[in-house]
């Protein structure tokens, strides 16, 4: 009785690691994927706030010119 019991579950067990493995396994692609996008949006704040710079020193440039 015990064995057929455990025959009987031995299926359902083996889908539930599949699963967690396929998980675990995609988090692991998102994670990775989230941190590539958080360096990027780093950078691009970077290269706004030189732009910004930039333009304010054009503003500075063309102030300086007018008077």
């Amino acid at each position: 009785m015990e064995w057929e019991m455990i025959a009987s579950f031995a299926p359902t067990v083996i889908a539930m690691v599949a699963v967690y493995v396929s998980l675990a396994n995609e988090m692991g692609k998102l994670k990775t994927r989230l941190n590539y996008l958080e360096g990027e949006r780093d950078e691009m704040k970077k290269l706004l706030q030189h732009v910004s710079d930039m333009v304010q020193e054009i503003k500075i440039i063309l102030a300086k010119n007018q008077l």
